[in-house]
């Protein structure tokens, strides 16, 4: 994964994670790796029903949709929410 990333919400119904914004790869370049990253750290799970919410390099927070696929985690694409706080992210979500 080249993005640099925060996770500042874990829960079993969403993570919320923000581009870091340090000049390497954005998250919305960098999806497909940071999907297979919180995957890999056991952020998500099996079920694919957790959420991912993140915040973007322009301080937008939208949501990473993913799917489970041979036993791996796949990003599918993106959902946009458009909103500038986490917790409105989190009420579009559901996971308030």
């Amino acid at each position: 994964m080249r993005a640099q990333i925060r996770v500042v919400v874990q829960n079993p119904g969403v993570v919320a994670i923000e581009d870091q914004n340090l000049g390497a790869m954005s998250v919305t370049n960098d999806a497909e790796a940071v999907v297979e990253f919180l995957w890999e750290q056991r952020y998500l799970f099996e079920s694919g029903s957790t959420r991912v919410v993140y915040r973007d390099s322009e301080g937008v927070w939208d949501e990473l949709v993913w799917r489970v696929h041979q036993g791996r985690a796949k990003f599918v694409g993106f959902k946009p929410l458009r909103v500038r706080t986490l917790e409105q992210a989190l009420t579009m979500v559901g996971r308030a």
